[in-house]
């Protein structure tokens, strides 16, 4: 396992959790130790497909195998991050998706506004739904997404994918996690976080 790490924008380490080895096949449970994965997932079987780049920050895409094929987890790991920090990294993380939902003239005559307001109705949150614990905050978002990850409003014969966007606060280790999880369209949207702290 190896361990990318940048500076954002906060001045706090990001952590990447990769494999050395695209090739090699490994359970996710090891991949991200530092995670207690929900039981249908922790011990599916993934490798890396490719490395990407978001801003400053390098990390890999991670493609379930088996039983999980056409399932993919991005992860970002902030570490060092104390409660004030993690409450503007909620705010501006979930500030980012609402702008990509703000209802804007549709381009090609549809009614995207329409498209969004009932995957709202049909499970899927644009707002999140927020946990908070003893030992550990969760902000929840359940969106649709197209072939190419992309979150947004477009039209339901763009929608390929369900997606789970899950930013994590861990209080005891000081760590904030960006998740994203794509699952397939037919899979009913996960009520439930796939992921929580360990402790």
């Amino acid at each position: 396992m190896h361990e990318l790490e940048k500076i954002n924008k906060y001045g706090t380490f990001l952590f990447i959790v990769t494999l050395i080895s695209c090739s090699k096949k490994t359970p996710l449970k090891l991949v991200v130790p530092e995670l207690k994965f929900d039981s249908s997932l922790q011990s599916q079987v993934v490798f890396v497909k490719k490395e990407f780049r978001k801003n400053n920050i390098y990390g890999k895409k991670i493609i379930f195998s088996g039983d999980g094929e056409k399932r993919q987890l991005s992860i970002e790991i902030s570490s060092q991050i104390d409660p004030r920090m993690a409450d503007k990294l909620f705010k501006h993380k979930s500030s980012m998706i609402d702008s990509i939902y703000i209802a804007q003239p549709a381009p090609y005559g549809s009614n995207l506004t329409q498209d969004i307001k009932a995957n709202v109705e049909k499970g899927f949150r644009i707002t999140p739904i927020i946990v908070k614990e003893k030992n550990q905050t969760t902000f929840l978002f359940n969106l649709k997404a197209t072939e190419r990850l992309a979150i947004g409003g477009f039209s339901e014969e763009q929608n390929v994918y369900n997606n789970q966007i899950l930013l994590i606060y861990c209080k005891k280790e000081k760590k904030f996690y960006d998740l994203s999880y794509y699952y397939p369209k037919t899979v009913k949207p996960l009520d439930s976080p796939v992921a929580s702290c360990l402790n």
